[in-house]
Protein backbone atom coordinates (compact mmCIF):
# COMPACT_ATOMS: atom_id res chain seq x y z
CA UNK A 1 0.00 0.00 0.00
CA UNK A 2 1.25 3.52 -1.31
CA UNK A 3 0.42 6.41 0.95
CA UNK A 4 0.31 9.75 -0.92
CA UNK A 5 -0.54 12.73 0.15
CA UNK A 6 0.23 16.82 -0.89
CA UNK A 7 1.72 19.59 0.93
CA UNK A 8 3.29 22.88 0.44
CA UNK A 9 6.73 23.29 -1.57
CA UNK A 10 8.03 25.05 1.80
CA UNK A 11 9.39 28.39 -0.69
CA UNK A 12 8.69 31.51 1.56
CA UNK A 13 8.50 34.93 0.52
CA UNK A 14 11.90 36.41 -0.05
CA UNK A 15 13.31 39.16 0.65
CA UNK A 16 10.05 39.88 2.46
CA UNK A 17 9.13 43.13 4.27
CA UNK A 18 8.31 43.73 7.89
CA UNK A 19 5.48 41.01 8.77
CA UNK A 20 5.79 40.21 5.12
CA UNK A 21 7.45 36.59 5.64
CA UNK A 22 4.92 33.86 4.81
CA UNK A 23 4.50 30.92 2.20
CA UNK A 24 4.52 31.62 -1.77
CA UNK A 25 1.22 31.40 -3.29
CA UNK A 26 0.33 28.15 -5.22
CA UNK A 27 0.96 29.33 -8.39
CA UNK A 28 -1.59 27.09 -10.12
CA UNK A 29 -4.64 28.51 -8.30
CA UNK A 30 -6.20 31.34 -9.11
CA UNK A 31 -8.01 31.72 -5.99
CA UNK A 32 -4.39 31.87 -4.10
CA UNK A 33 -3.46 34.77 -6.87
CA UNK A 34 -6.65 37.01 -5.72
CA UNK A 35 -5.57 36.63 -1.85
CA UNK A 36 -2.06 37.91 -2.93
CA UNK A 37 -3.65 40.32 -4.82
CA UNK A 38 -5.80 41.83 -2.30
CA UNK A 39 -4.03 41.59 0.71
CA UNK A 40 -0.91 43.16 -0.84
CA UNK A 41 -1.36 44.79 -4.26
CA UNK A 42 -4.60 46.04 -3.79
CA UNK A 43 -3.40 48.11 -0.85
CA UNK A 44 -0.30 49.41 -2.30
CA UNK A 45 -2.42 50.64 -5.09
CA UNK A 46 -5.20 52.22 -2.72
CA UNK A 47 -2.23 53.88 -0.66
CA UNK A 48 -0.84 55.31 -3.94
CA UNK A 49 -4.26 56.48 -4.32
CA UNK A 50 -4.19 57.46 -7.91
CA UNK A 51 -1.05 58.87 -8.09
CA UNK A 52 0.56 59.13 -12.13
CA UNK A 53 3.91 57.33 -11.20
CA UNK A 54 2.42 54.13 -10.70
CA UNK A 55 2.20 52.56 -13.84
CA UNK A 56 3.51 49.03 -13.57
CA UNK A 57 3.53 45.69 -11.63
CA UNK A 58 6.59 44.09 -11.60
CA UNK A 59 7.44 40.06 -11.30
CA UNK A 60 11.28 39.22 -10.71
CA UNK A 61 12.55 36.09 -11.92
CA UNK A 62 11.04 32.70 -10.62
CA UNK A 63 13.15 31.66 -7.53
CA UNK A 64 11.26 29.35 -5.44
CA UNK A 65 11.41 25.91 -6.89
CA UNK A 66 8.66 23.93 -8.63
CA UNK A 67 5.84 22.85 -8.17
CA UNK A 68 3.35 20.11 -9.22
CA UNK A 69 0.31 19.61 -7.29
CA UNK A 70 -2.84 22.04 -6.48
CA UNK A 71 -5.97 21.44 -4.58
CA UNK A 72 -8.01 20.91 -7.89
CA UNK A 73 -4.78 19.28 -9.75
CA UNK A 74 -6.85 15.74 -11.02
CA UNK A 75 -9.42 18.12 -12.10
CA UNK A 76 -7.04 20.50 -14.43
CA UNK A 77 -4.83 17.50 -15.56
CA UNK A 78 -8.03 15.60 -16.90
CA UNK A 79 -9.44 18.25 -18.73
CA UNK A 80 -5.74 19.05 -20.16
CA UNK A 81 -4.31 15.60 -20.82
CA UNK A 82 -7.75 13.61 -21.25
CA UNK A 83 -7.21 10.96 -18.98
CA UNK A 84 -6.96 10.31 -15.06
CA UNK A 85 -3.53 11.45 -12.87
CA UNK A 86 -5.10 9.00 -10.14
CA UNK A 87 -4.28 5.69 -11.08
CA UNK A 88 -1.17 6.75 -12.31
CA UNK A 89 0.04 9.29 -8.98
CA UNK A 90 2.94 6.15 -8.60
CA UNK A 91 4.94 7.24 -11.67
CA UNK A 92 5.47 10.62 -9.31
CA UNK A 93 7.00 8.70 -7.02
CA UNK A 94 9.65 7.99 -9.37
CA UNK A 95 8.80 4.13 -9.49
CA UNK A 96 8.21 2.87 -13.19
CA UNK A 97 4.33 2.09 -13.78
CA UNK A 98 3.66 -0.56 -16.44
CA UNK A 99 7.07 0.63 -18.71
CA UNK A 100 9.67 3.46 -19.29
CA UNK A 101 7.68 4.47 -22.11
CA UNK A 102 4.18 4.75 -20.56
CA UNK A 103 5.83 6.01 -17.33
CA UNK A 104 7.50 8.91 -19.25
CA UNK A 105 4.10 9.77 -21.06
CA UNK A 106 2.73 10.36 -17.78
CA UNK A 107 5.74 12.30 -16.34
CA UNK A 108 5.22 14.41 -19.45
CA UNK A 109 1.77 14.80 -19.33
CA UNK A 110 2.39 16.36 -15.82
CA UNK A 111 5.37 18.61 -16.39
CA UNK A 112 2.95 19.99 -19.56
CA UNK A 113 -0.26 20.58 -17.21
CA UNK A 114 1.44 22.14 -14.39
CA UNK A 115 3.59 24.76 -17.06
CA UNK A 116 0.12 25.53 -18.65
CA UNK A 117 -1.62 26.53 -15.45
CA UNK A 118 0.93 28.36 -13.96
CA UNK A 119 0.97 29.91 -17.08
CA UNK A 120 -2.73 30.80 -17.21
CA UNK A 121 -3.41 30.77 -13.01
CA UNK A 122 -0.60 32.75 -12.14
CA UNK A 123 1.30 35.04 -14.93
CA UNK A 124 -1.81 35.79 -17.80
CA UNK A 125 -3.94 36.01 -14.52
CA UNK A 126 -1.91 38.73 -13.05
CA UNK A 127 -1.61 39.98 -16.34
CA UNK A 128 -5.22 40.38 -16.25
CA UNK A 129 -5.94 42.18 -13.04
CA UNK A 130 -3.12 44.85 -13.88
CA UNK A 131 -5.07 45.26 -16.69
CA UNK A 132 -8.71 45.48 -14.89
CA UNK A 133 -6.41 48.36 -12.64
CA UNK A 134 -5.40 50.12 -15.65
CA UNK A 135 -1.72 49.09 -15.22
CA UNK A 136 1.08 47.12 -17.07
CA UNK A 137 2.45 43.98 -16.14
CA UNK A 138 6.43 43.63 -16.12
CA UNK A 139 8.32 40.49 -15.22
CA UNK A 140 11.69 38.64 -15.50
CA UNK A 141 9.62 35.80 -16.91
CA UNK A 142 12.14 32.50 -16.05
CA UNK A 143 14.11 30.70 -13.23
CA UNK A 144 13.84 27.85 -12.12
CA UNK A 145 9.86 26.89 -12.55
CA UNK A 146 7.46 24.82 -13.56
CA UNK A 147 6.71 27.00 -16.82
CA UNK A 148 7.61 27.52 -20.54
CA UNK A 149 9.57 31.03 -20.27
CA UNK A 150 9.25 31.52 -23.82
CA UNK A 151 5.61 31.07 -23.86
CA UNK A 152 5.52 33.39 -20.62
CA UNK A 153 7.78 36.39 -22.05
CA UNK A 154 5.40 36.84 -25.10
CA UNK A 155 2.28 37.86 -23.15
CA UNK A 156 4.20 40.25 -20.62
CA UNK A 157 3.18 43.96 -21.47
CA UNK A 158 6.81 44.91 -20.26
CA UNK A 159 9.17 41.64 -21.09
CA UNK A 160 12.50 42.18 -18.67
CA UNK A 161 15.75 40.05 -18.36
CA UNK A 162 18.54 40.94 -16.50
CA UNK A 163 22.47 41.46 -16.41
CA UNK A 164 25.25 41.34 -13.54
CA UNK A 165 28.48 42.60 -12.92
CA UNK A 166 30.81 40.22 -12.52
CA UNK A 167 34.74 40.73 -11.60
CA UNK A 168 35.63 38.02 -14.49
CA UNK A 169 35.45 38.32 -18.01
CA UNK A 170 32.02 37.26 -19.78
CA UNK A 171 31.58 34.05 -21.35
CA UNK A 172 29.00 33.70 -24.44
CA UNK A 173 26.25 30.96 -24.27
CA UNK A 174 25.77 31.47 -20.53
CA UNK A 175 23.06 31.31 -18.36
CA UNK A 176 22.42 35.23 -18.25
CA UNK A 177 23.15 35.44 -21.93
CA UNK A 178 20.37 32.84 -22.82
CA UNK A 179 17.68 35.25 -20.34
CA UNK A 180 18.29 38.17 -22.41
CA UNK A 181 17.98 35.80 -25.73
CA UNK A 182 14.97 34.19 -24.22
CA UNK A 183 13.00 38.00 -23.60
CA UNK A 184 14.75 39.87 -26.38
CA UNK A 185 13.26 36.68 -29.19
CA UNK A 186 9.58 37.02 -27.58
CA UNK A 187 9.87 40.98 -28.22
CA UNK A 188 10.95 40.26 -31.49
CA UNK A 189 8.35 37.74 -32.46
CA UNK A 190 5.11 39.82 -31.07
CA UNK A 191 6.60 43.78 -32.63
CA UNK A 192 7.23 44.61 -29.15
CA UNK A 193 9.28 47.75 -29.17
CA UNK A 194 10.72 47.55 -25.53
CA UNK A 195 13.34 44.99 -24.13
CA UNK A 196 13.64 45.98 -20.45
CA UNK A 197 16.46 44.66 -18.25
CA UNK A 198 17.29 44.99 -14.43
CA UNK A 199 20.42 46.60 -15.60
CA UNK A 200 24.53 46.50 -13.96
CA UNK A 201 23.18 44.12 -10.86
CA UNK A 202 26.41 43.69 -8.30
CA UNK A 203 26.78 42.01 -5.44
CA UNK A 204 30.34 43.49 -3.96
CA UNK A 205 28.99 46.35 -2.47
CA UNK A 206 32.38 48.37 -2.41
CA UNK A 207 31.04 51.22 -4.91
CA UNK A 208 34.10 50.94 -7.35
CA UNK A 209 31.88 50.34 -10.50
CA UNK A 210 31.95 53.56 -12.66
CA UNK A 211 31.05 54.08 -16.03
CA UNK A 212 34.21 53.82 -17.96
CA UNK A 213 34.51 49.96 -15.93
CA UNK A 214 30.81 48.86 -16.75
CA UNK A 215 30.46 50.65 -20.38
CA UNK A 216 31.31 47.92 -22.14
CA UNK A 217 28.92 45.30 -20.83
CA UNK A 218 26.54 47.28 -21.23
CA UNK A 219 26.96 47.47 -24.45
CA UNK A 220 27.08 43.73 -24.60
CA UNK A 221 23.11 43.63 -23.57
CA UNK A 222 22.79 46.59 -26.46
CA UNK A 223 23.69 43.61 -29.37
CA UNK A 224 21.75 40.84 -27.63
CA UNK A 225 18.48 43.24 -27.87
CA UNK A 226 18.22 45.13 -24.68
CA UNK A 227 17.16 48.74 -25.09
CA UNK A 228 15.89 49.67 -21.77
CA UNK A 229 17.97 50.00 -18.98
CA UNK A 230 16.31 49.71 -15.44
CA UNK A 231 19.34 50.45 -13.07
CA UNK A 232 20.11 48.05 -10.24
CA UNK A 233 20.03 49.90 -8.75
CA UNK A 234 18.72 53.99 -8.84
CA UNK A 235 17.38 54.46 -5.53
CA UNK A 236 15.52 57.24 -4.51
CA UNK A 237 17.29 59.21 -1.68
CA UNK A 238 15.33 60.72 0.60
CA UNK A 239 17.18 63.20 3.02
CA UNK A 240 19.52 65.69 2.39
CA UNK A 241 22.81 65.87 0.67
CA UNK A 242 24.47 65.84 3.68
CA UNK A 243 23.69 62.03 4.69
CA UNK A 244 25.96 59.99 2.66
CA UNK A 245 25.62 57.42 1.16
CA UNK A 246 22.35 57.57 1.97
CA UNK A 247 19.79 54.61 0.77
CA UNK A 248 21.63 51.77 -1.26
CA UNK A 249 20.27 48.36 -0.30
CA UNK A 250 23.29 47.51 1.08
CA UNK A 251 25.86 45.32 -1.01
CA UNK A 252 23.73 45.04 -3.57
CA UNK A 253 23.51 47.74 -7.01
CA UNK A 254 26.18 49.89 -8.56
CA UNK A 255 24.24 53.39 -6.83
CA UNK A 256 23.91 54.97 -9.86
CA UNK A 257 21.90 58.08 -7.97
CA UNK A 258 23.58 61.54 -6.98
CA UNK A 259 25.45 60.25 -3.71
CA UNK A 260 27.69 58.79 -6.09
CA UNK A 261 30.93 60.44 -6.74
CA UNK A 262 30.79 60.34 -10.59
CA UNK A 263 26.98 60.63 -10.91
CA UNK A 264 26.97 64.30 -12.06
CA UNK A 265 29.97 63.84 -14.30
CA UNK A 266 28.30 61.01 -15.94
CA UNK A 267 25.84 63.46 -17.90
CA UNK A 268 27.74 61.89 -21.56
CA UNK A 269 27.32 58.11 -20.39
CA UNK A 270 23.39 59.16 -19.99
CA UNK A 271 23.18 60.93 -23.09
CA UNK A 272 24.93 57.79 -25.12
CA UNK A 273 22.53 55.37 -23.72
CA UNK A 274 19.53 57.34 -24.24
CA UNK A 275 20.61 58.02 -28.10
CA UNK A 276 21.17 54.35 -28.08
CA UNK A 277 18.15 53.48 -26.27
CA UNK A 278 15.86 55.60 -28.76
CA UNK A 279 17.23 54.33 -32.37
CA UNK A 280 17.08 50.76 -30.73
CA UNK A 281 13.48 51.28 -29.71
CA UNK A 282 12.70 53.02 -33.28
CA UNK A 283 14.11 50.22 -35.26
CA UNK A 284 13.78 46.69 -35.88
CA UNK A 285 15.80 44.27 -34.53
CA UNK A 286 17.12 41.84 -37.25
CA UNK A 287 17.74 38.05 -36.80
CA UNK A 288 19.24 35.49 -39.51
CA UNK A 289 18.09 32.09 -37.77
CA UNK A 290 14.48 31.22 -35.87
CA UNK A 291 15.51 28.34 -33.13
CA UNK A 292 12.86 26.53 -31.29
CA UNK A 293 13.11 24.53 -28.38
CA UNK A 294 10.87 20.99 -29.01
CA UNK A 295 8.99 18.78 -26.99
CA UNK A 296 11.42 16.99 -25.23
CA UNK A 297 10.90 18.44 -21.92
CA UNK A 298 6.51 19.28 -21.14
CA UNK A 299 7.85 23.10 -20.67
CA UNK A 300 11.45 24.96 -21.01
CA UNK A 301 13.41 26.97 -18.38
CA UNK A 302 16.55 27.67 -17.16
CA UNK A 303 19.03 25.87 -18.95
CA UNK A 304 22.71 24.36 -17.59
CA UNK A 305 25.92 26.21 -18.06
CA UNK A 306 27.40 23.27 -19.59
CA UNK A 307 24.11 22.64 -22.07
CA UNK A 308 23.48 25.96 -24.05
CA UNK A 309 20.78 25.79 -26.30
CA UNK A 310 22.22 27.04 -28.94
CA UNK A 311 26.29 27.72 -30.12
CA UNK A 312 27.32 31.28 -30.99
CA UNK A 313 27.44 32.02 -34.68
CA UNK A 314 29.94 34.32 -35.51
CA UNK A 315 28.03 37.15 -37.92
CA UNK A 316 24.53 35.88 -37.69
CA UNK A 317 21.34 36.47 -34.92
CA UNK A 318 18.89 33.97 -33.93
CA UNK A 319 16.25 34.19 -31.54
CA UNK A 320 14.52 31.51 -29.64
CA UNK A 321 11.21 30.47 -29.74
CA UNK A 322 8.62 27.76 -28.21
CA UNK A 323 6.68 25.61 -30.48
CA UNK A 324 3.59 27.42 -30.05
CA UNK A 325 5.31 30.00 -32.53
CA UNK A 326 4.70 27.45 -35.24
CA UNK A 327 1.22 28.60 -35.95
CA UNK A 328 2.55 32.25 -36.83
CA UNK A 329 4.83 31.31 -39.18
CA UNK A 330 4.48 31.41 -42.81
CA UNK A 331 7.09 31.57 -46.07
CA UNK A 332 7.32 34.33 -48.16
CA UNK A 333 7.89 33.94 -52.49
CA UNK A 334 12.13 34.14 -51.52
CA UNK A 335 11.92 31.42 -48.87
CA UNK A 336 12.30 33.27 -45.93
CA UNK A 337 10.26 32.96 -42.68
CA UNK A 338 7.89 35.32 -41.76
CA UNK A 339 6.05 36.12 -38.64
CA UNK A 340 2.77 37.35 -38.22
CA UNK A 341 1.51 38.62 -34.89
CA UNK A 342 -1.96 39.52 -34.07
CA UNK A 343 -2.87 40.17 -37.62
CA UNK A 344 0.57 41.81 -38.00
CA UNK A 345 3.31 41.11 -40.48
CA UNK A 346 6.30 41.56 -38.77
CA UNK A 347 9.90 42.94 -40.64
CA UNK A 348 12.26 40.22 -39.80
CA UNK A 349 13.05 37.69 -42.20
CA UNK A 350 14.63 33.97 -41.21
CA UNK A 351 16.49 32.06 -43.16
CA UNK A 352 16.74 28.92 -41.27
CA UNK A 353 14.50 27.25 -38.54
CA UNK A 354 16.40 25.27 -36.38
CA UNK A 355 14.86 22.53 -33.64
CA UNK A 356 16.68 21.84 -30.34
CA UNK A 357 14.94 19.10 -27.84
CA UNK A 358 13.18 18.13 -30.33
CA UNK A 359 13.57 13.91 -30.67
CA UNK A 360 9.94 13.88 -29.34
CA UNK A 361 7.35 16.22 -30.78
CA UNK A 362 3.66 16.27 -31.41
CA UNK A 363 1.61 15.36 -34.52
CA UNK A 364 0.02 18.87 -34.65
CA UNK A 365 4.06 20.21 -34.34
CA UNK A 366 5.18 17.93 -37.36
CA UNK A 367 2.20 19.21 -39.46
CA UNK A 368 3.16 22.90 -38.96
CA UNK A 369 6.64 21.83 -39.56
CA UNK A 370 6.02 19.92 -43.02
CA UNK A 371 3.57 22.61 -44.53
CA UNK A 372 6.40 25.03 -43.85
CA UNK A 373 9.23 22.86 -45.87
CA UNK A 374 6.73 22.23 -48.44
CA UNK A 375 6.12 26.14 -48.69
CA UNK A 376 9.83 26.39 -49.26
CA UNK A 377 11.15 26.90 -45.59
CA UNK A 378 14.81 25.36 -44.82
CA UNK A 379 14.46 23.51 -41.61
CA UNK A 380 16.71 21.29 -39.76
CA UNK A 381 15.39 19.08 -37.34
CA UNK A 382 15.99 15.49 -35.69
CA UNK A 383 13.69 12.81 -37.05
CA UNK A 384 10.90 12.34 -34.02
CA UNK A 385 11.04 9.02 -32.21
CA UNK A 386 7.75 9.06 -30.71
CA UNK A 387 5.33 11.55 -29.74
CA UNK A 388 5.71 12.31 -26.04
CA UNK A 389 2.19 12.42 -24.32
CA UNK A 390 0.23 9.44 -22.82
CA UNK A 391 -3.01 10.65 -24.80
CA UNK A 392 -3.51 8.71 -27.44
CA UNK A 393 -0.46 7.67 -27.86
CA UNK A 394 -0.46 4.65 -30.32
CA UNK A 395 -2.56 6.70 -32.87
CA UNK A 396 -0.23 9.67 -32.91
CA UNK A 397 2.60 7.31 -32.73
CA UNK A 398 1.06 5.77 -36.19
CA UNK A 399 0.47 9.20 -37.56
CA UNK A 400 3.74 10.88 -36.49
CA UNK A 401 5.71 7.66 -38.23
CA UNK A 402 3.56 8.54 -41.41
CA UNK A 403 4.52 12.16 -41.74
CA UNK A 404 8.58 11.06 -40.39
CA UNK A 405 8.35 9.38 -43.61
CA UNK A 406 6.99 11.88 -45.64
CA UNK A 407 8.87 15.12 -44.64
CA UNK A 408 12.56 13.63 -43.18
CA UNK A 409 12.75 10.23 -45.90
CA UNK A 410 12.10 12.43 -48.11
CA UNK A 411 14.46 15.55 -47.67
CA UNK A 412 12.16 18.16 -47.21
CA UNK A 413 13.15 18.32 -43.68
CA UNK A 414 16.76 18.17 -42.71
CA UNK A 415 18.82 16.39 -39.78
CA UNK A 416 20.74 19.38 -37.58
CA UNK A 417 23.70 17.46 -38.89
CA UNK A 418 23.12 19.45 -42.48
CA UNK A 419 22.50 22.69 -40.51
CA UNK A 420 26.21 24.02 -40.22
CA UNK A 421 26.80 23.32 -44.64
CA UNK A 422 23.82 25.59 -45.11
CA UNK A 423 24.61 27.71 -43.16
CA UNK A 424 27.88 28.17 -44.89
CA UNK A 425 26.40 29.60 -48.24
CA UNK A 426 24.60 32.47 -46.40
CA UNK A 427 26.41 35.47 -46.31
CA UNK A 428 27.12 36.58 -42.44
CA UNK A 429 25.29 39.98 -41.42
CA UNK A 430 28.17 41.25 -40.09
CA UNK A 431 31.75 40.25 -39.99
CA UNK A 432 33.64 41.06 -37.29
CA UNK A 433 37.23 40.58 -35.27
CA UNK A 434 37.08 39.33 -32.26
CA UNK A 435 35.78 40.76 -29.37
CA UNK A 436 33.35 42.42 -31.26
CA UNK A 437 29.51 42.51 -30.95
CA UNK A 438 27.07 43.59 -33.12
CA UNK A 439 23.24 44.11 -33.72
CA UNK A 440 21.69 45.26 -36.92
CA UNK A 441 18.28 47.11 -36.71
CA UNK A 442 16.30 48.65 -39.38
CA UNK A 443 14.61 52.16 -39.22
CA UNK A 444 12.10 53.14 -42.19
CA UNK A 445 13.51 50.84 -44.37
CA UNK A 446 17.50 51.61 -43.82
CA UNK A 447 20.15 49.20 -42.11
CA UNK A 448 21.77 50.56 -38.76
CA UNK A 449 24.47 48.65 -37.27
CA UNK A 450 25.17 48.85 -33.34
CA UNK A 451 29.21 47.92 -32.75
CA UNK A 452 30.67 47.83 -29.65
CA UNK A 453 34.55 46.86 -28.96
CA UNK A 454 34.34 44.40 -26.47
CA UNK A 455 38.32 45.24 -24.39
CA UNK A 456 39.64 48.21 -23.08
CA UNK A 457 41.84 49.00 -25.73
CA UNK A 458 41.27 51.15 -28.96
CA UNK A 459 41.40 49.50 -31.78
CA UNK A 460 41.55 50.87 -35.26
CA UNK A 461 41.84 49.11 -38.39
Amino acid sequence: VLRIGYTTTAATTFPPSKGGLGLEIDKMSRRAADIHWDELIEKIIQDADGKKALTTIVIDSYEVGHQNWTDDFPQLFKSHSNYDIIPNLVCMTGRIVESTDYTERVLWDVRNTVAEFTHQNFFHYFKEKCHEQGFELACEPYGIGSFDALKVAKMLDLKMTEFFLWETPWFRRNLWEWTRQVVSSAAHLTGDKIVGAEAFTRHQGDWTAHPYNIKIKGDRVFTNGVNRYIFHTSVHQPWNDDVKPGFTMGMFGTQVHRNNTWFFKAKEWFTYITRCQYLMQKGNYMSDILVLYGDNRGFNNFISESDPVMDYLPGYRFNLAEMGTLQDLSVDDNGDIRVTHNGTLLENKYSLILLKRADLMTVESVELLGKLASQGAKIFTPRPIRTPSLTNFSKADEQLSKLAEKYWDSGLIATPDKFDQTLAKIQPDCEMPDSTEYCHHTIDGNSFYFVSNQTYTERIK
